[in-house]
């Protein structure tokens, strides 16, 4: 009897994962690390879905991958697949864990996320810390580059994407922040405790306003990360206005 590694991707109809909603109305894909371009400072150092019950989903879709040694256009398609079995009822957050770290793994995905979006009227977003993949492979998909400092800002934005900041502490208010260049930082609503989840919040999932608006969303290390986040960035301490919420972030 010939036997076949596991997928190192999955689709979830309704995902159980409270901060994208509060009701269980939203879907969600989970792709091995093996598709995370190895340019990511915070894989094995302080990555969400590296912590608590996410890390189980992580742990089993790195041990399928590394069982099938699949490339990252081979996890695309089983990614993609997946997507395509999906019931198109519920808003789609792609990747809680994984990426797409070539061009043609990003078309393959991409393909089969603006299909979902296209037949089901509903919204579809996702991060990326791929440095080669051009805004444009991503189609109408709201994607946030996921930056690790303030200098990559500027050029992920004229890039043509949307910016996300991963910063080392946590937020000090909800107020938004003056970033360098003319960026505006907004606190992850649902981390300060403005929304109650990210279908309520939407704004990762406008990415066109983002750009436009040069906002950019902060995510603050949650679920204990803090120390290996800080580690993994390698910055130095951020300094702080909190009564006027300026923030200067040293790199």
């Amino acid at each position: 009897m010939t036997t076949y590694p596991p997928p190192p991707a999955f689709a979830v109809e309704r995902s159980g994962d409270r901060k994208l909603s509060t009701d269980r109305t939203v879907s969600a894909t989970w792709v091995s690390q093996g598709s995370c371009p190895d340019t990511c400072s915070l894989k094995n150092a302080g990555c969400y879905a590296e912590t608590g019950k996410s890390n189980i989903h992580t742990k089993r879709l790195n041990e399928a991958h590394a069982l099938g040694n699949f490339t990252p256009e081979q996890i695309a398609e089983f990614e993609a697949k997946a997507i395509r079995r999906l019931k198109g009822k519920y808003d789609l957050r792609a990747h809680i864990v994984g990426d797409c770290k070539t061009v043609e793994s990003a078309k393959i995905v991409a393909d089969a996320l603006n299909e979902y979006k296209q037949r089901s009227g509903k919204r579809v977003w996702t991060y990326t810390h791929a440095l080669n993949v051009p805004r444009k492979v991503w189609g109408d998909v709201s994607i946030l580059r996921s930056c690790e400092n303030q200098n990559e800002l500027l050029h992920e934005h004229n890039r043509g994407y949307a910016c996300a900041l991963v910063v080392p502490e946590p937020h000090v208010s909800h107020k938004p922040v003056k970033l360098k260049d003319g960026f505006t930082g907004i606190p992850c609503p649902f981390q300060v405790k403005k929304t109650a989840s990210c279908k309520d919040c939407g704004l990762c999932m406008n990415d066109k306003h983002l750009h436009a608006k040069k906002l950019v969303i902060m995510f603050a290390p949650d679920h204990g990360t803090g120390k290996k986040v800080r580690k993994a960035l390698q910055i130095l301490p951020v300094i702080a206005d909190n009564q006027c919420g300026n923030l200067t972030v040293t790199a």
